[in-house]
């Protein structure tokens, strides 16, 4: 007997017509393949939200890195600015002006950034407009 579930079954093809004619035979199988239909569709939103956990994951590692790096050349930058300072006043004073300066922008760029991360972004696109598809399909099969 073969194992594939498509092949026809011993039971003949007039048993399968007037079952799958049946009404109860209708309803039985709309409901398993409703079944299936949203266990794949929770599949697919499980791997989509695991696909952007990764990709976030990497992604942030990538930024701390380069934020590492961009942290040395800035550092290096304001102590320049300083320097340049303290010959034409205290270098106390062109330390302290250079470190306010540095916490305003710094506080800004964190202010602008904070905009810039939603939740929208773990949002599973791909599977909502599937279940909005699919939700229309069984809605138009039933009538």
């Amino acid at each position: 007997m073969s194992s594939n579930p498509n092949a026809p079954s011993s039971r003949g093809l007039s048993d399968d017509v007037r079952q799958s004619d049946s009404l109860p035979g209708l309803i039985r199988d709309l409901a398993n393949d409703l079944s299936t239909l949203f266990s794949k569709e929770l599949s697919l939103a499980k791997a989509e939200f695991r696909q952007a956990a990764s990709d976030a994951q990497k992604g942030v590692a990538a930024m701390a890195a380069g934020a590492g790096l961009a942290l040395s050349g800035v550092l290096f930058v304001l102590l320049s600015i300083m320097f340049a300072l303290a010959n034409k006043m205290p270098l106390w004073l062109s330390a302290l002006i250079v470190g306010v300066a540095a916490l305003v922008i710094g506080y800004a760029m964190v202010k602008a950034a904070q905009n810039k991360v939603k939740p929208s972004q773990f949002v599973p696109e791909r599977t909502a407009e599937s279940v909005r598809k699919d939700t229309e399909t069984a809605k138009r099969a039933i009538q």
